[in-house]
């Protein structure tokens, strides 16, 4: 089966099994191993190749043969540079194909990590794509609310008024509240409670209406505020912020309720501004 394709044998060089017959070789082991493809160095191999304990290419692939981690360059201290050629301008593709299951873990041992490229997209956190959509689910995303237009809207002891909304669930994350909002009331040196509220189940809150028994109260993020005024068209501003955090799908609103509550009166809103920015 030595040169088995009937040409004349050459120094040097032996062919095994290239005619049509099985080849039958004992094991072979190899000291020195020259590339002559097209790169300076490269092996070409045709087949599945296992390397070492369980390291394999397999179709354009390069996998760990008995399942568990593949470490690539990892115990030696040489860099492992992906797509670094400036003129490349191929895609780079890092799990992709994984399932739900799979987890990527990039630089778990390092300090540092840079990535030198435009994020086009922006970087989602902690959720499932099937499940939440919208700008807030990406590190930096942001959702602006509507607000109440001008108007007098009545205020008994006990009563709670939604002054400004987001009329979209946000999703699971970290945030960062910021609210504004102008107002007068019907009464002097009025003593009121701002409240930013969260609520799980549909529908989103009305602006203008009543909150009801309606959501659960963020305790970081309320204020109490005593607006000492001359007259009943005196105008003050509340300007609150901080840190919400979100477990499940949620809307969120900005309330106006009495903080003293031997008083009724009307409030009259006009300018409110609410928004979250999603930090993590």
């Amino acid at each position: 089966m030595i040169n088995a394709n009937n040409t004349t044998p050459v120094a040097n060089q032996t062919i095994i099994g290239t005619s049509a017959r099985a080849c039958v070789a004992p094991l072979l082991h190899t000291t020195e191993i020259y590339g002559t493809g097209a790169f300076a160095g490269q092996v070409t191999v045709n087949a599945d190749l296992q390397v070492a304990s369980g390291y394999g290419v397999y179709a354009n692939a390069l996998e760990q043969y008995l399942g568990g981690i593949l470490t690539i360059c990892g115990n030696n201290g040489v860099r492992l540079d992906i797509g670094t050629g400036a003129s490349r301008p191929d895609d780079i593709n890092i799990g992709t194909d994984m399932t739900s299951a799979g987890t990527i873990n990039i630089g778990s041992t390092v300090s540092l990590i840079n990535i030198y490229a435009k994020l086009q997209s922006g970087l989602r956190l902690d959720y499932l794509y099937s499940t939440y959509s919208g700008i807030d689910t990406y590190m930096g995303g942001y959702k602006e609310g509507t607000y109440n237009t001008s108007g007098t809207l009545s205020l008994n002891t006990t009563q709670v008024r939604v002054v400004g909304s987001i009329s979209s669930l946000l999703s699971v994350g970290m945030y960062q509240v910021n609210v504004h909002s102008t107002i007068s009331t019907s009464t002097l040196n009025p003593y009121l409670v701002y409240q930013v509220y969260l609520k799980v189940g549909a529908p989103a809150w009305t602006n203008g209406a009543l909150r009801g028994t309606s959501g659960t109260a963020v305790a970081s993020l309320l204020k109490l505020n005593r607006n000492p005024t001359t007259n009943v068209a005196d105008l003050f501003t509340l300007d609150m912020s901080g840190l919400l955090t979100i477990s499940t799908k949620a809307y969120i609103a900005i309330t106006v309720g009495n903080a003293d509550l031997t008083v009724s009166q009307n409030i009259t809103t006009t300018d409110t501004y609410i928004s979250v920015t999603r930090v993590g």
